[in-house]
């Protein structure tokens, strides 16, 4: 399985930038972040009975979900609110953009990808999520964050791995790989709440209760459960095939195989293409 458990260690050196294609310079995807819809779904669905107070005030726990984008992050981050909040604890989650560390809460969740040494110095505990980059970036495409071009998938898979990817791994109480959470998501779930240490907790419910939420019906997205309407693409291991081009697979396998190759993925994963 591809959960590991992982506390401290050497940083992990980034992967060379390609010259003639990426620049320093991050990419930046600007979204338009609205606030969701209908109380009535968030009740049935986001919402839990009166939850317990912190035992104490100002001993709030800060959890970050953090690591690759369209890889599985936003499933995890809502099995992380699951598990404290089926414990019974006031739970508040955010993204870094509205967090507001005043609000009252046991527990403070918040998503993000890339490396923030001020989040990581404040976190009790760091999770974070990895994939076949060649999917990331198929999943990016399909959902118009990057253009449909080779130099913007080389340039999006270097930036996840150099920058949402390595900086996290020595620091993390628990990475969890896409392939096994498509493969056992209830596994998982259970690595998580060891990970926590939190006692009492049913991995079973807390998995359905994540599942449910995929019937939530969403206007834009969602600050409490990080969803977007849009927010599920093609999820299918090696989908890469069929929305990349193959100069596309070949130019980031160039850049990023060992990579792929140190964390299980197979390169090459097509023929190259004739000159």
């Amino acid at each position: 399985m591809g959960i590991s458990m992982n506390k401290t260690g050497p940083a992990a050196e980034p992967i060379p930038a390609l010259a003639c294609w990426v620049s320093k310079q991050a990419l930046v995807v600007g979204r338009k972040r609205r606030h969701s819809t209908r109380s009535w779904f968030r009740r049935l669905f986001v919402d839990k009975p009166e939850p317990k107070p912190a035992a104490e005030p100002g001993m709030e726990k800060l959890v970050l979900c953090a690591g690759m984008q369209r890889s599985g992050s936003t499933w995890l981050f809502n099995v992380l609110r699951y598990c404290y909040m089926n414990a019974g604890y006031k739970t508040y989650s955010d993204h870094p953009d509205d967090y507001d560390p005043s609000v009252p809460a046991y527990v403070h969740v918040l998503k993000l990808h890339r490396y923030h040494p001020d989040y990581h110095a404040s976190a009790d505990y760091v999770f974070s999520t990895y994939r076949d980059v060649r999917d990331a970036v198929a999943s990016k495409m399909r959902r118009n964050l990057i253009k449909h071009t080779t130099e913007a998938a080389v340039k999006s898979a270097l930036q996840m791995i150099n920058e949402e990817c390595l900086p996290w791994h020595p620091y993390a109480n628990l990475e969890v790989r896409y392939e096994d959470m498509i493969k056992d998501r209830p596994a998982v779930v259970e690595a998580v709440i060891r990970a926590l240490g939190l006692k009492g907790v049913n991995a079973a419910e807390v998995n359905r209760d994540v599942e449910k939420l995929r019937m939530m019906a969403l206007g834009g997205r969602d600050r409490t459960t990080q969803l977007w309407p849009d927010h599920v693409t093609d999820g299918r291991v090696g989908s890469f095939k069929g929305t990349l081009s193959p100069e596309a697979v070949c130019a980031i396998e160039e850049v990023a195989g060992d990579w792929l190759t140190e964390h299980g993925y197979p390169v090459p994963a097509s023929p190259k293409p004739e000159a």
